[in-house]
This record gives structure tokens, C-alpha cells and sequence, in this order.
């Protein structure tokens, strides 16, 4: 409970029913010199009074503002700090909820999509196999159009082939326009699961890979591009995103690069 607040110069109250009232409690004053800026509330100092037993006194309009009992602000604060202990309350609720509605950390695109670890090896004799390993906390969803897991990927410029090994021009592959069916099935889709690995294998053959010139160490390396990846399982892949295709706002979209590898035919 409070103490007392300090009070000066006191002045004897005016005679009548209305102040006696007031005149009951030993430790209340009367002041004028202080000016009423510096004074707290009469209900400020029927708080803090040292009797700790507040009550309503009367007002009566016979008594001026200059005569009712008041205290300095200064000494109110020393002596009533319960008006700090509500602030600092107040700001630790604040502090409370605004960390506990914080919203999530959001993963940009480009981070989501560097997740997708795309790397080839040499699986036979004249069959590459790709390998997409997903390195995000999440799973992802893949078109295959256009991307590894595409059957046609020889064909649509994924791969480059040196050889020999070292040589500057990767070997001519003809490119080959695809035109398909909209929007994609459900078996256009693969989704990878958090720290797996999904992998397809294609055959080179002619015409459209010179195998003639597939001979010793060979250098494979490629790139793509993503047409839509989704943050999610194939079966959560609505029919409108895929309607959308890298239009939708949780579909994302960027370039992928097949890390540099040299096989030996």
C-alpha cells in the first residue's frame, strides 16, 4: 500500500457539516501556495492516505479548487508508485503478445528453389541417371516438364555432353519443341520429401545423340529451368495452380544448374 504523500504550508478549513468531513482525517491538508499543475488528484490522495481507508469525501462548492486537499505531484510519485507498476505491466502484455503473433520467418524463392540439388551420374552403358535431392525443411513438389524427371529432358537441352572431356564446345543435340496437353496431369508431378532424393534414368540414342563420339572420358553438365515448384505434396497441388502454372501465388518458378561430371564410356 502507499505512503503518505508530503503536504505544506496547512491552513485551518472553513467551519461547516460539509467540511468536517474532511477535517476528520489527521493526515490531510490544506494548501495554496502549490500550484494546482504540481498537485495530485483528490482521489489520487484518498488512495495514498495513510489511514489506508478510502472513502468518498465531499466536494462542497463553498470550498475553492485552491482548498481542497491536494499533494505534490513530485512526492505523489515518490510515495505511489503503483502507476510505474501498471506501465511496466502494461509493456511486459505487449511485449508478450506481439512475440507470440510474430508471424514466420518467410523463405524467399530463390532460397527455396537453390534447395534443389540437381547432380547426373553414368548409370549404364548409354544411360544417364538424374538425381534431384531436396535439402529444404519442406517438401516440394516438381513439375517434370522441362526438368529432370522429363523423359524427353535429352531432348529439351538439360544435358550438354564434352567430349572429350576437356574440349570447349559441348557435341551438337538437336533441341526438339514439345507441344503438350493443358493443363498437366497428376503424373506430371513428383514430389521430394525433406533430405530425399528422387531419381531419373534416360537412354541416349541416336539420332538424336551422336553416339560415335561417346568415347573415353566425356564431361556432362546442364541447366533448366523450373516451370513450377510447389512447397507442398503433389495431392495438396490444386487444379487451379496447375491450370495456373507458375502464375499461382504459392507456385515458384527460377533456373536450376546440373552439377559438372566426367564419366567414362
Amino acid at each position: 500500500m502507499c505512503s503518505a504523500p508530503t503536504f505544506h504550508s496547512p491552513k485551518p478549513l472553513p467551519s461547516g457539516p460539509a467540511n468536517q468531513a474532511i477535517a476528520r482525517d489527521s493526515n490531510l491538508h490544506i494548501i495554496r501556495s502549490t500550484p494546482v499543475s504540481q498537485r495530485g488528484t483528490l482521489a489520487d490522495l484518498l488512495f495514498c492516505s495513510r489511514n489506508r481507508d478510502p472513502r468518498v469525501l465531499p466536494y462542497p462548492d463553498k470550498l475553492s479548487r485552491q482548498d481542497v486537499p491536494v499533494a505534490s505531484m513530485g512526492s505523489f510519485r515518490r510515495h505511489c508508485p503503483l502507476r510505474t507498476i501498471i506501465s511496466v505491466l502494461a509493456a511486459l502484455l505487449v511485449f508478450v503478445y506481439w512475440t507470440q503473433h510474430q508471424p514466420a520467418p518467410i523463405t524467399m524463392p530463390e532460397d527455396t528453389l537453390s534447395r534443389l540439388v540437381v547432380s547426373v551420374r553414368h548409370s549404364g552403358s548409354y544411360s544417364l541417371t538424374f538425381s534431384v535431392t531436396n535439402k529444404h525443411d519442406a517438401p516440394l513438389t516438381v513439375l517434370k516438364w522441362q526438368s529432370p524427371f522429363d523423359p524427353s529432358a535429352v531432348h529439351q537441352g538439360v544435358l550438354k555432353l564434352y567430349s572429350p572431356a576437356d574440349s570447349d564446345m559441348p557435341l551438337d543435340i538437336p533441341i526438339v519443341q514439345i507441344r503438350r496437353r493443358m493443363p498437366p496431369g497428376r503424373d506430371a508431378l513428383v514430389t521430394i520429401e525433406p533430405g530425399q532424393t528422387a531419381e531419373h534414368q534416360v537412354e541416349l540414342k541416336e539420332p538424336v545423340v551422336p553416339i560415335d563420339k561417346l568415347k573415353g572420358d566425356v564431361k556432362i553438365s546442364g541447366q533448366g529451368r523450373w516451370l513450377s515448384v510447389w512447397q507442398k505434396r503433389a495431392d495438396e497441388v490444386s487444379a487451379k495452380e496447375l491450370e495456373d502454372l507458375g502464375g499461382g501465388d504459392q507456385t515458384l518458378t527460377g533456373d536450376y544448374v546440373i552439377e559438372p561430371v566426367t564419366v567414362t564410356f
